[in-house]
């Protein structure tokens, strides 16, 4: 059975989109169309369905006041997978983590060959200052590296936003 969870509703911190980020129990293809009907002319991008595969928060106690949306593709679900546990691995040994940085949330497309990571920041200024200090990345060394470099993986983009509102069912 599918049925709704929740639907939030972001908007971009730097510019003029919106993203529509909703979570079922069970299949979500019937979504595409609930949003096309109740938002006549809307242009949906991205639109697949992922799964969460990863995630972790920081500190429960911290509240987010922005989300990056960071989209990879990578030329199979192996190594989509190989990316998002190297993400992991990267946070785990890192001591020099830039403030700010609060959790992230890796989903994986149905076909594996995408990676959306809902990334929680305290603000998006936080986000622009890692990715300043650090040469576009959030942190850096070795680790590090191999998640910007690895063979077969391309990043798509890097997009802020700012929570609007929520709904729950």
């Amino acid at each position: 059975m599918t049925s709704l969870l929740a639907s939030s509703l972001f908007v971009d911190a730097d510019g003029d989109l919106i993203r529509h980020y909703s979570q079922w129990r069970g299949a979500a293809s019937d979504e595409r169309g609930l949003v096309e009907a109740a938002v006549p002319g809307i242009e949906l991008r991205d639109h697949a369905e992922y799964h969460l595969y990863r995630g972790s928060r920081s500190d429960a106690g911290r509240v987010p006041g922005a989300m990056v949306a960071v989209r990879v593709d990578a030329e199979g679900a192996d190594l989509a997978r190989t990316w998002v546990d190297a993400v992991f691995e990267a946070l785990a040994r890192d001591e020099n983590l830039p403030a700010g940085g609060i959790g992230g949330f890796f989903h994986l497309s149905t076909d594996g060959r995408h990676v959306l990571n809902y990334a929680e920041w305290e603000t998006a200024e936080d986000h622009r200052r890692a990715l300043a200090a650090h040469g576009g990345g959030v942190s850096q060394g070795p680790l590090w590296d191999r998640v910007r470099y690895m063979p077969g993986v391309r990043p798509v983009s890097v997009t802020r936003f700012h929570l609007h509102h929520t709904l729950t069912a």
